[in-house]
């Protein structure tokens, strides 16, 4: 690449890539072509910045493929210099990093539904489709007292009342084998000691349009029944 910034050779991958030949790279558009659309001024105004600088920097950006999708790369551009310092060329080198950029994209968007779910007030946990448990939010830790790690697994089945917890481990056993819902009453021990009435619903969640069980996860809820079992005279609490 030329001090001004101008690209006089690309390998055969990038073309190939990029769906040019090397005669378009003498014109003045190929970038707009390749580049984001949304990125293009700013990538622009950014790389002549550095150019005057005459330092090694790099940029993530988007380039769009010969089949007009678009993958991130990240690209590092490094000048060589004569000996009073000038820069006489400069080089590029391009590492694709889309499956990189795909998974900060979902690790940031499971974050902010741990943190989401983590707001509601309602007791909330999942499990594999064999039943092991994999996360209960911050309102079934903070009421049970248990850590995560702690009702990880059926870690969390010691905080049932010891006459419900063989009926409810034993429906949620025909869940598990069946596929049905699991709706159950049960007392849970608070942080405290203190055992509060529960109703306990699970169903499966479906993490593809697959009907593959492998491809299932459970959800599990609770809801607080304490009130509502104290003013029905037909149950005790």
């Amino acid at each position: 690449m030329e001090p001004d910034g101008r690209v006089t050779w690309m390998n055969d991958v990038a073309l190939e890539f990029l769906g040019l030949c090397a005669e378009d790279l003498s014109e003045s558009d190929w970038r707009a072509r390749c580049y984001h659309p949304d990125e293009f001024q700013r990538l622009t105004e950014n790389f002549f910045h550095h150019l005057a600088r005459g330092l090694p920097f790099a940029t993530e950006q988007r380039l769009r493929g010969s089949n007009g999708s678009y993958r991130w790369f990240l690209i590092h551009y490094k000048p060589q210099k004569d000996a009073g310092g000038q820069v006489t060329r400069w080089y590029g080198s391009g590492i694709d990093i889309e499956d990189r950029k795909r998974a900060e994209a979902l690790w940031a968007s499971e974050r902010n539904l741990s943190l989401n779910i983590d707001a509601i007030p309602t007791p909330l946990a999942s499990a594999r489709p064999d039943g092991y448990a994999d996360f209960h939010n911050q309102s079934f830790l903070d009421y049970t007292g248990l850590s995560a790690e702690e009702a990880q697994g059926s870690g969390w089945a010691v905080v049932i009342h010891p006459n419900d917890a063989e009926g409810l481990l034993k429906g949620w056993q025909l869940s598990l084998v069946s596929g049905a819902p699991l709706e159950a009453e049960t007392r849970m021990r608070r942080f405290d000691g203190v055992y509060r009435w529960f109703l306990c619903r699970a169903h499966i969640w479906l993490t593809s349009t697959t009907a593959n069980a492998q491809k299932r996860c459970w959800r599990a809820r609770t809801i607080f029944l304490k009130w509502w079992r104290r003013g029905n005279p037909f149950l005790k609490s």
